[in-house]
């Protein structure tokens, strides 16, 4: 039997953004992960037409190449997929710097 062992990072408290909570996570071996997932559930209020969306999804986001390779649920908004990719770096880059 072989058995793998692994170490996961989460956030412990969400990220509030834009009035949406975000919670991260990645699973890695021994270096760091190139994979934070993340999920997202509360109201987006887009700015520019004052519309509020009610999102509840989740995903996968590669922080390599800088794509979301995975996102489930729906809806997603486009706008709020662009602000997310500064929290998920800064997550990834807490993770690389330890």
């Amino acid at each position: 039997m072989e058995i793998n062992y692994k170490t996961v990072a989460t956030t412990t408290i969400p990220v509030i953004l834009k009035g949406i909570n975000v919670n991260f996570s990645a699973e890695y071996e021994n270096n760091v992960p190139g994979i934070v997932t993340f999920s997202c559930d509360g109201h987006f209020v887009d700015e520019s037409s004052q519309r509020s969306d009610y999102l509840n999804f989740s995903g996968s986001y590669d922080c390599e190449n800088r794509s979301f390779p995975a996102i489930n649920g729906g809806p997603v908004s486009p706008a709020f997929l662009t602000l997310l990719e500064q929290p998920i770096m800064e997550f990834y880059n807490t993770i690389n710097e330890r």
